[in-house]
């Protein structure tokens, strides 16, 4: 642009400044403040600005804005609320005023604009473009309030799963304590064990519970925040702002995927280890002797000297406990674990139905059950109750040396 062009564009400005700069000031009109936009016309001390002319691109306090008020041909001039950088209105590029709307490039243009880079694209008035963007602000704000609902929903659901886990651990103490107490007094120790392990394993559902609600508030004050500034969004009247702000407001704040969840994890016995002799349901959960040798694929990882499964998940060190379900005679249960320079931390112990017995350690990886039939024995089925204290178990097989038909693995609950 040259410098006649310029002085063509500046001389409204100029001639407004020299008509309204010598007006009187009106008493007890506010001086501008720091946070305020201050009246482009006022020498001395600047009043604060009243209202922003979009035409003449000057902002004016109460005495300089009445021309606008009084002349008919400023009266047609579009008056907004204050605004400070007017200039930021202008084309960057041609110096010219931004009052079009690239549809394609989704920004703002002036008409220079349409005629080069643009000239190919469809244009509309920001206007019009306002209000297609405001119709879909509103579309927003439903969306933003439908995930805060959600996530209150969520909330909820785990403040419930939180009580019925509190619920279900009180029963399992209450029902512990009173089949530990009818015992030997050598299984005192696994009483205090229980009691611990379940006290944990709610403390562990408890700090999830808490942890997971941490998240969706934290969801919901992310979403509240986007929530108020789409509303305040849809208040304003500048085409300009509005557009520019709406792009970074499209799109929602980051949150959690919630469908990705879990609370237990399922043991499934590893068809590649069982033994020929064995016979594994579909789902993995259920095994039975059945007592003819298969013919199966060679897999390095299949039991071949004795009657051994080994289920697909592992553990590290830490306490666990899960159950067994059999329909006859308790089979040896073993536990084998990846040496450690100290083996001495094991300490495995199970229950089968109203008799609890240690695990011996060996000296080759192993722990196996006392197989004897139990002081207080009780009618079928039975049910294996493992605890693994401190264990630094990798792998966990059930040994089924007898022809004893289904043995169904239920769901590990931390």
């Amino acid at each position: 642009i040259n410098a006649f062009e310029l002085q063509r564009m500046n001389a409204p400005k100029a001639r407004m400044v020299d008509r309204f700069g010598t007006s009187v000031r009106v008493k007890e009109q506010p001086c501008v403040g720091p946070a305020e936009v201050p009246c482009d016309v006022c020498t001395g001390t600047q009043l604060k600005a009243l209202k922003s002319c979009l035409e003449c691109f000057m902002s004016f306090s109460q005495t300089h804005l009445e021309p606008h008020q009084r002349v008919a041909v400023l009266k047609k001039h579009w008056l907004v609320e204050p605004m400070d950088r007017l200039e930021d209105r202008m084309c960057k590029k041609h110096d010219r005023l931004l009052e079009l709307f690239c549809q394609t490039e989704q920004v703002c243009v002036c008409q220079f604009c349409t005629e080069k880079d643009h000239w190919s694209h469809p244009v509309v008035p920001l206007k019009e473009e306002y209000e297609v963007k405001m119709a879909q602000l509103g579309k927003m704000e439903a969306e933003v309030q439908q995930m805060i609902q959600e996530r209150q929903r969520n909330i909820q659901e785990i403040k419930d799963t939180a009580k019925r886990n509190q619920a279900n651990a009180d029963r399992e103490i209450a029902d512990g304590v009173q089949v530990l107490t009818a015992l030997m007094r050598s299984i005192e120790k696994c009483q205090e064990d229980l009691n611990q392990m379940v006290n944990e394993r709610l403390k562990s559902t408890t700090k999830q519970a808490e942890d997971l609600i941490k998240k969706l508030e934290q969801e919901i004050e992310d979403l509240t925040n986007r929530s108020s500034e789409v509303k305040q969004l849809s208040h304003t009247k500048d085409h300009l702002h509005f557009l520019q702000t709406f792009r970074s407001l499209k799109n929602p704040p980051p949150t959690w995927d919630w469908t990705t969840v879990e609370y237990e994890v399922d043991l499934t016995l590893d068809p590649n280890t069982a033994d020929r002799h064995l016979i594994l349901s579909e789902d993995g959960k259920q095994v039975h002797n059945g007592g003819v040798r298969k013919k199966l694929p060679d897999n390095p990882k299949r039991f071949t000297k004795k009657i051994h499964v080994l289920t697909r998940q592992s553990f590290s060190s830490g306490r666990f406990y899960f159950e067994v379900q059999l329909t006859h005679t308790p089979p040896g249960l073993t536990a084998y674990w990846t040496p450690s320079p100290s083996p001495s931390l094991v300490t495995v112990q199970y229950a089968v139905s109203d008799a609890m017995r240690p695990l011996a350690a060996s000296s080759s990886r192993g722990l196996s059950c006392d197989t004897s039939p139990p002081r207080y024995p009780s009618p079928l089925p039975h049910v294996f109750v493992m605890f693994l204290i401190y264990c630094l178990c990798v792998e966990v097989f059930f040994a089924n040396p007898y022809n004893v038909p289904p043995l169904e693995e239920h769901s590990l609950g931390y």
